[in-house]
C-alpha cells in the first residue's frame, strides 16, 4: 500500500547511486537521498513549530551516476512521488518496518545555490516535437505546384445544404442540429420560439413508403 507524498526538506548526507541487473536489458540505476522533511507542529496561540522527520528517498534514474553529483549535502530540495513499506534492521539485528518515499521527481530549491550551469543540448535531439527542416522540392515538382496554383486560383467551393423546413410554431427557418436522440430542426428564433421538428431518415421514409402502398393494396 502506497500513498501519495510531497515535502520540502534537506538532503541530510551525501547522495547514494545503486545499479541493479535487469536481464539482458541496460542496467537499472537508483538514487538514494536521505533527507530531512519539514514537519510544521501547530501550536495552540497560533504559531507552528518546528517539526520534522528523516525519510530515505529513492529516484530511479538511468543517470543516477551523475546526479549523484547533482545533489549536495545540505540542499534544500522538494520531493515528490510515494510513500512505501521499507524492511529492514536495526543496530541490533532485530527487523524494522519504517517507510520510504519512492520518487517521481527532486527539484533542487534556491536555499543556498550560488550558481546554475547548463550544459551543451545533447546532438541529435530536437526543441520541439516536430522539426523544422523542409525538404526543398525538386524542379519537376515545383513546376508542377506552380500549375496547379494557376489552374485553381479562381475556382470557387460550393457546398449546396439541404432545404430545412419552416419553424411549425411560428414559421421562421430553423436549423438542422444533432441531440442526444439524433439530428433535429430546432428554430432559428431559440429561446424565444421552442418549436422543433424530428428529420426523416431515408430509411424512414422508404419505411413510410412501404406501408403507404402496402395499405393501398390491401384496399
Amino acid at each position: 500500500m502506497s500513498t501519495h507524498f510531497v515535502g520540502e526538506g534537506n538532503i541530510g548526507s551525501a547522495p547514494d547511486d545503486r545499479e541493479f541487473p535487469n536481464g539482458n536489458r541496460e542496467l537499472r540505476r537508483l538514487l538514494r537521498l536521505n533527507v530531512y522533511f519539514d514537519n510544521p507542529i501547530p501550536r495552540k496561540d497560533g504559531e507552528e513549530g518546528r517539526g520534522g522527520f528523516w525519510a530515505p528517498v529513492e529516484l530511479r534514474h538511468r543517470d543516477a551516476e551523475h546526479s549523484k553529483t547533482l545533489y549536495q549535502n545540505g540542499m534544500r530540495v522538494l520531493v515528490e512521488g510515494r510513500t512505501v513499506r521499507d524492511k529492514g534492521e536495526d543496530a541490533n539485528k532485530n527487523e524494522r518496518v519504517t517507510f520510504k518515499v519512492d520518487a517521481r521527481r527532486v527539484g533542487i530549491l534556491r536555499y543556498r545555490v550560488d550558481a546554475v550551469t547548463l550544459s551543451a543540448k545533447p546532438a541529435g535531439r530536437q526543441s520541439s516535437l516536430f522539426s523544422t527542416t523542409a525538404t526543398p522540392l525538386s524542379p519537376k515538382q515545383s513546376a508542377w505546384v506552380a500549375q496547379l496554383v494557376q489552374q485553381y486560383s479562381g475556382a470557387t467551393l460550393a457546398i449546396m445544404l439541404a432545404p430545412s423546413p419552416p419553424c411549425p410554431q411560428c414559421g421562421a427557418p430553423m436549423r438542422q442540429r444533432t441531440g442526444k436522440s439524433g439530428g433535429f430542426y430546432p428554430c432559428s428564433r431559440y429561446p424565444d420560439c421552442k418549436g422543433t421538428q424530428p428529420i426523416e431518415t431515408s430509411e424512414g421514409q422508404r419505411g413510410a413508403s412501404r406501408r403507404r402502398c402496402a395499405s393501398s393494396r390491401s384496399s
